[in-house]
């Protein structure tokens, strides 16, 4: 009888963990869509999202909502004119990109083939930047050194990577809702998982290795 309770028990409560999990990946990706609202903000969005789904969601420390919002104010002076540079050249580039395609211009094969290149390479250098700034502490200079290394090394990570955001983008745009309610935080982890090994190695070999956000804090 008393197995009975005790398995009955550890089902409920892991039940009760599941659901909880769930309600934070929603709460998480639907402020990051209302963060990202502006488009310029991208970049503050991303830096929050890592943030959080790292500290929360993997972590399991603190909240979702009051994490989210710390990260955003800690993050926004330097994520914010990135972010906009670099969602800005991206819708450009995606803009060309687009219709060439619809242009039908064989002539255009090969501006076609480096719009792609570039599009692609600018989304995977956003896929490293934004954990980096919601989750170190790093100069500008530190950031750029670490975003080239990252997106030169690791070939089979970067593909994965890459290869995912791809999905998420394309099941997006079949069924938009995902993209409030799921996506976001699912990447999140998912990119958490593959990059955390990259992110070790490499600030832990550079010169002046930055602190994570946590860190900062406890020394505050």
């Amino acid at each position: 009888m008393k197995k009975k309770q005790s398995g009955t028990r550890f089902w409920d409560h892991s039940v009760i963990r599941a659901v909880n999990f769930a309600a934070d990946m929603v709460l998480l990706s639907i402020l990051w869509a209302v963060c990202s609202l502006p488009v310029v903000t991208v970049g503050v969005a991303g830096a929050a999202l890592y943030h959080t789904a790292s500290k929360v969601l993997v972590e399991n420390r603190g909240s979702i909502f009051s994490t989210f919002v710390q990260s955003v104010r800690d993050s926004w002076k330097q994520a914010l004119p990135i972010g906009a540079l670099l969602a800005g050249l991206s819708v450009v580039l995606l803009f060309v990109t687009q219709n060439i395609l619809f242009s039908g211009l064989s002539e255009f094969r090969l501006l076609l083939t480096a719009c792609v290149i570039a599009l692609l390479h600018l989304c995977l250098m956003q896929i490293h930047l934004y954990p980096l700034i919601g989750q170190f502490t790093l100069t500008g200079r530190e950031l750029l050194s670490l975003v080239i290394r990252l997106t030169s090394s690791h070939l089979l990570r970067n593909a994965s990577l890459l290869g995912s955001f791809v999905a998420a983008a394309v099941a997006a745009r079949v069924y938009p809702p995902l993209l409030l309610f799921i996506l976001p935080a699912g990447f999140a982890l998912l990119s958490i998982n593959l990059q955390t090994p990259m992110f070790e190695k490499f600030i832990r070999s550079a010169p002046t290795p930055g602190l994570t956000k946590d860190d900062g804090e406890q020394s505050n």
